[in-house]
């Protein structure tokens, strides 16, 4: 679902900025940071959220 989500922003935007303009490469360009940095957020938060802090004292014990 995350990747639908961020497809979809960037579809939005990379439209956007053509119809003003911008050209497919430098559209693309662009976004390729603010894309990076969302998806890194979306992960982080939704995707590979902390579950359980006990599974610490597993990794150390082996």
């Amino acid at each position: 679902m995350s990747y639908v989500v961020t497809y979809s922003i960037n579809l939005v935007c990379l439209n956007i900025l053509v119809h003003l303009g911008a050209g497919k490469y430098l559209s693309q360009a662009i976004m390729v940071l603010p894309m990076a940095v969302l998806s890194f957020i979306i992960f982080k938060t939704f995707v590979f959220k902390e579950k359980d802090k006990g599974l610490e004292n597993v990794d150390n014990a082996l």
